[in-house]
């Protein structure tokens, strides 16, 4: 399969207007409230998500749909504010984020987008499994869905836990994080 490399139009995405709009968390490198300080690894090219080179934001990839991870198909990058805790609405907001950018959004000029899970996982969360389980109080079962199927979630989460979006899959935010032998 050929691709053409994905074109966005002039106009620049504010992508920290976009996710404070979102909704209210608190962000900073510094998480006093929780006993500790969150870790990320860095990005270390264009296509991976990840803590950005200077430790001011967490740099989120948006790729040309199939070709993730692959760095002559980023379309753009988010540069989101680095949060001092992981809690559900850190997770509904990148959900928002994803369905911004990859449901057809009429700023760009192709028709679908993708994000990049591995590096996610690899870079977001796993560096802070422990503080997901400390400060979401989870099990560790659920907290190693989470941290290792997330992605589930995120990518079919539409805003409304009452609608579901395929009728094979019973995963509501509510229940991710909270039912402990959850079929999805």
């Amino acid at each position: 399969m050929t691709y053409t490399t994905a074109a966005k139009t002039d106009k620049p995405t504010d992508w920290k207007a976009l996710w404070i709009s979102f909704g209210d968390v608190a962000f900073s490198k510094k998480n006093d409230s929780h006993g500790s300080d969150l870790a990320f690894n860095r990005s270390s090219r264009r296509g991976e998500c990840g803590l950005s080179n200077d430790g001011t934001c967490l740099r989120f990839p948006i790729f040309r749909m199939g070709c993730c991870g692959e760095d002559d198909w980023v379309v753009d990058v988010a540069e989101i504010p680095v949060p001092t805790v992981f809690e559900k609405l850190f997770f509904e907001k990148v959900a928002r984020l994803i369905q911004y950018t990859c449901d057809c959004n009429p700023e760009y000029s192709v028709e679908a987008f993708d994000w990049d899970w591995a590096s996610f996982h690899k870079n977001i969360l796993l560096p802070n499994r422990m503080h997901i389980r400390s400060v979401m109080q989870l099990s560790d079962t659920i907290t190693d869905r989470v941290v290792y199927s997330v992605h589930f979630l995120l990518n079919e989460w539409n805003g409304n836990d009452d609608e579901e979006n395929d009728e094979d899959v019973n995963v509501t935010f509510e229940n991710f994080f909270s039912v402990e032998d959850l079929d999805f």
